[in-house]
């Protein structure tokens, strides 16, 4: 979701396929698994990601200025 004032939000509300919140590089994502509960998004699609952070089912996470995960329910 895009709030009024562009900032992105992703909603974490699916208990069997968790969000993630992690860089790359410069770069910070929030995104979901590849594969329900483990975490073969690292492995697979983003190994090099740093600050990983899982997001708690039912929250929001959006994404700062600088790319940093900002949760807010």
């Amino acid at each position: 979701m895009l709030a009024a004032d562009g900032t992105p939000h992703h909603y974490a509300g699916n208990g069997e396929n968790p969000v993630f919140a992690f860089r790359l590089g410069r770069i910070g994502l929030a995104s979901t698994g590849i594969y329900s509960l483990d975490r073969s998004l690292f492995r697979f699609v983003a190994p090099s990601a740093t600050e990983r952070r899982l997001i708690g089912p039912r929250a929001t996470v959006a994404l700062g200025r600088n790319g940093e995960a900002v949760s807010a329910s």
